[in-house]
């Protein structure tokens, strides 16, 4: 090339902006940019264990915390066990024991199993808004009253479906074969 064209092209490229030349990679540029993928990469992957690793660390504290409140509560429970008094009280409430000398009675239900011992009883009606649920010797008073004369339940036969589907009020007896004379 001769001095004159080299001169000619330097200006050339001089007068055209940077940005439109381009930006130049050397190849050491593109060394360091593939070795720090590499590193970004490696970095990443250990993140992600690392943060998996502290999410099953705050679980596992989280679970420990749990089971000790649990066990205190354990603790606490047989600690009550091991108080007389307790067991006869649980006896009394669980088991219906009464002391020597005491007189125990029981409440029945209209079947004759007793009432108690967990089984509560629950009302379905309610109280209209604005009116004031009735005093305690009211409903004292109405159980009295109840208990001397209970409703018996009709015991009814219920209906037989029939193969046809229709019902019938109470079953019928099939026919009886007749005898028939040999001869």
């Amino acid at each position: 090339m001769r001095p004159e064209n080299v001169e000619a092209a330097t200006a050339a490229v001089a007068s055209v902006p940077r940005l439109i030349r381009g930006v130049g990679f050397t190849r050491r540029a593109i060394v360091l940019l593939v070795v720090c993928a590499i590193l970004l990469l490696s970095f990443a992957s250990s993140l992600r264990v690392y943060l998996r690793q502290e999410r099953d660390l705050a679980l596992a504290q989280q679970q420990i915390a749990e089971r000790t409140v649990a066990n205190a509560e354990l603790a606490d429970e047989i600690d009550r066990w091991r108080n007389p008094e307790f067991i006869k009280a649980q006896a009394r409430e669980r088991l219906g024991w009464v002391v020597p000398g005491e007189v125990g009675y029981r409440v029945v239900d209209a079947n004759g199993k007793p009432l108690g011992g967990g089984v509560s009883i629950t009302s379905t009606s309610t109280v209209p808004e604005g009116e004031h649920a009735t005093a305690w010797w009211d409903r004292l008073n109405g159980s009295v009253a109840t208990a001397d004369e209970p409703l018996v339940a009709d015991e009814k036969t219920d209906p037989v479906i029939t193969v046809e589907g229709s019902e019938s009020p109470s079953p019928t007896p099939p026919p009886k074969p007749t005898p028939t004379k040999k001869r």
